[in-house]
């Protein structure tokens, strides 16, 4: 089952990627403060912004291309595609890195108004080109159906260098700059590695490279601005944020959307390794293994995700205060149950963008995603100023909510194909009688300790009733392939 297999690879590493940013959070959030903890989250949303812009011309579309000419085992076009990818991915980020570099205090006085932000953005500015090379290149790697590039490096070796790099820097005394610089030379070996594994898929393929540049940029402008968009639906909240109000606020808001997106990490890696998948089945016509497919990795994603939120909903305060006392006011609390909200809606219907773009509909996804994010940032605009970081909360809730029903609804009338399932109801019951016995359990109980009785609670009943309620033999076998992969994936090599 080779999607199975690539989920479980992801899977593992978004464990490890999800955990590690979350501990960089809490690491700068103990040793710096509310504002620099903001000033970080700001820097590093600028950063994956133009990462998506800098591959918006030409490694947006790649996997897809790649995926495709191998399908019809044409190596030269697959060399092609590879080669403009990269070197147009390249130029782009260049292009982008130096006018940051050369005004970023202009951005940071200005936009943001803090000047504390001027080291930072410029060095967002030399971490640009080595970022977006990682990209472009593990893009690439996908493409061949194979998930243990992008899996060990962006997911696993990026942030695990980066969170060393980044206690150790900032334990030392050097503060804001230190991890900023860590983020950079991250980067840097990450994009070295990410290029041997891109050689490594390239070197068997022996055709003479052949170009398709109209078809790649106009195929990648489409799904690289519905990308574009996507990413500037995660963080322009952030961003708005940052200019219409201050660092700190900023730091808090970071904190409560970490957690809640730490609740998702078996999503991104679910869909990515579903993402070829659509494509080969849809080019060989077999709609009814798609269809299947589809609903399959939905119920996956409810299964890993749903125990988390009724965690967040269930304890908000207690999980928010383990990034110290500042993190769990009554307003940080209700903007973790808006975002958490959200976040149920997007998990539910299913990876819908995905569906749309690898079928080769790019410009739907591309017209929800724009939409999506135009009212993302007219909700903030009105929004922030009232309400503060609850009105970025609120603003993002209803955005991403408006934008996954769109593409619902385009996915079954373009292709009579939808994600739910009657397994799905089985594992909604199961978080809410796991939810509802935590809650039962830890009534006595407070702080830490409610939080770890509580997690623990939930966690064997969630499991309990999982066991009783999904009998259907695909469930178990699922379940069994991505948890004996993850800890083959996590097992040292030559243990047995």
């Amino acid at each position: 089952m080779p999607m199975a297999r690539g989920a479980s690879l992801n899977l593992a590493g978004a464990i490890c990627t999800k955990v590690v940013l979350v501990a960089i959070i809490a690491v700068l959030s103990w040793q710096l403060g509310a504002a620099s903890l903001g000033r970080y989250a700001q820097a590093y949303a600028l950063l994956t912004v133009l990462v998506a812009v800098a591959g918006l011309p030409f490694s947006a579309g790649a996997s897809r291309f790649v995926a495709m000419h191998l399908t019809n085992s044409d190596d030269g076009a697959v060399r092609g595609t590879a080669r403009l990818a990269v070197g147009g991915t390249l130029v782009c980020s260049v292009l982008l890195a130096a006018p940051l570099f050369a005004f970023a205090d202009v951005v940071a006085h200005h936009v943001f108004h803090d000047a504390g932000l001027v080291t930072p953005l410029r060095l967002v500015a030399v971490a640009l080109p080595a970022a977006a090379l990682t990209e472009a290149a593990l893009v690439i790697t996908v493409g061949f159906r194979r998930m243990r590039a992008r899996a060990a490096i962006k997911l696993v070796l990026e942030p695990v260098l980066r969170l060393g790099l980044t206690t150790g820097l900032v334990l030392v005394g050097v503060g804001l700059n230190g991890a900023m610089v860590a983020l950079v030379a991250s980067s840097t070996v990450a994009a070295l590695l990410a290029l041997r594994a891109l050689r490594r898929h390239l070197r068997p393929l022996t055709g003479v490279p052949r170009y398709e540049p109209r078809a790649l940029i106009a195929f990648s402008a489409v799904s690289g601005t519905a990308w574009l968009a996507t990413t500037g639906l995660v963080w322009a909240d952030t961003l708005i944020l940052g200019a219409l109000s201050s660092s700190a606020d900023v730091g808090v808001y970071t904190v409560a959307t970490k957690i809640v997106v730490l609740a998702t990490f078996a999503m991104p890696a679910v869909t990515q390794a579903f993402s070829p998948r659509i494509t080969d089945l849809y080019e060989r016509g077999l709609d009814a293994e798609l269809r299947h497919a589809y609903y399959v990795v939905t119920g996956w994603n409810l299964v890993l995700s749903l125990p988390a939120f009724a965690l967040l909903l269930a304890f908000p305060a207690e999980l928010l205060s383990l990034f110290g006392p500042g993190f769990s006011s009554t307003t940080a609390v209700t903007v973790t149950m808006v975002l958490v909200v959200g976040q149920i809606v997007h998990v539910a219907t299913g990876p819908g963008g995905m569906m749309l773009t690898m079928s080769g509909r790019p410009a739907w996804n591309l017209v929800d995603n724009s939409v999506t994010l135009a009212l993302n940032v007219a909700l903030n605009l009105v929004l922030i100023p009232l309400y503060g970081i609850l009105g970025a909360a609120v603003a993002w809730a209803v955005s991403l909510t408006v934008g996954n029903a769109a593409r619902l609804v385009q996915v079954w009338l373009l292709m009579r194909m939808g994600p739910f399932a009657p397994a799905q109801l089985r594992t909604v019951l199961a978080t809410a009688v796991a939810g509802s016995t935590a809650l039962v359990a830890t009534h006595p109980f407070s702080g830490a300790a409610r939080l770890v009785i509580g997690a623990a609670t939930l966690g064997a009943t969630y499991a309990l009733a999982i066991a009783v309620l999904h009998r259907r033999t695909e469930d178990r076998l699922v379940v069994r392939m991505l948890t004996n992969r993850t800890l083959a994936v996590l097992r040292p090599r030559g243990q047995a």
